[in-house]
């Protein structure tokens, strides 16, 4: 049970910013929910981030 309450915790604290920075480079944001799922959730929204196109970013800046 406390591994469940840990797992919302750490959701809870990581989807604002993740949340925040989607949105800014224009990135569709209902993707930071996935660090619910705990670390799996996580590292999947970490690469789209990474590796995803951002459509509010300038092309191509040295």
């Amino acid at each position: 049970m406390l591994d469940a309450f840990t797992t919302i915790g750490i959701g809870v604290i990581t989807v604002y910013p993740i949340w925040r920075t989607l949105t800014r480079v224009g990135i569709y944001p209902p993707i930071a929910l996935l660090t619910f799922l705990g670390f799996p959730g996580l590292l999947i929204a970490a690469t789209v981030l990474a590796f995803g196109r951002w459509p509010n970013v300038e092309e191509d800046a040295p």
